[in-house]
């Protein structure tokens, strides 16, 4: 579990995605996002993570590992600087209550276009993916 603080701080951010990927040895990792609790998001905490995930390959699943579980999810795509994504989880929780669904337990955030990808903030693209079910 991430701690329950500011993500600003790169270097921090990296010292423990680094640990992760050690501590599950996923080497056959593709992608790694983060998932931000239901509980920051009504808070408006949206820079609070609170795990990491990967999409990987490997078979081989360790007891401390989660598998995103199987259901409906509504998906959402934030253009703009991280610092801008609660504009997104607005639209989307608005989305969600005009349509009487609720949401799961963690938002996914996907980093398909970032500061590797792209010159300015103001295109990235962060992919936020959420389990609904009905109320």
């Amino acid at each position: 579990m991430l701690k329950e603080e500011s993500n600003k701080d790169y270097i921090k951010w990296m010292l423990e995605f680094t640990s992760f990927i050690n501590s599950t040895q996923s080497k056959d990792t593709s992608f790694v996002g983060t998932m931000l609790s239901k509980e920051n998001i009504a808070n408006s905490n949206y820079n609070n993570y609170s795990y990491f995930f990967a999409k990987t390959d490997n078979k081989h699943i360790l007891p401390s590992i989660a598998l995103k579980p199987k259901g409906l999810y509504a998906v959402a795509y934030h253009r703009g600087s991280y610092e801008t994504t609660y504009k997104t989880y607005d639209k989307l929780l608005n989305f969600l209550e005009k349509n009487h669904l609720s949401m799961g337990e963690f938002a996914y955030e996907e980093y398909l276009l970032d500061e590797v990808a792209v010159k300015s903030e103001n295109d990235y693209i962060t992919q936020i993916t959420v389990a609904v079910e009905k109320m």
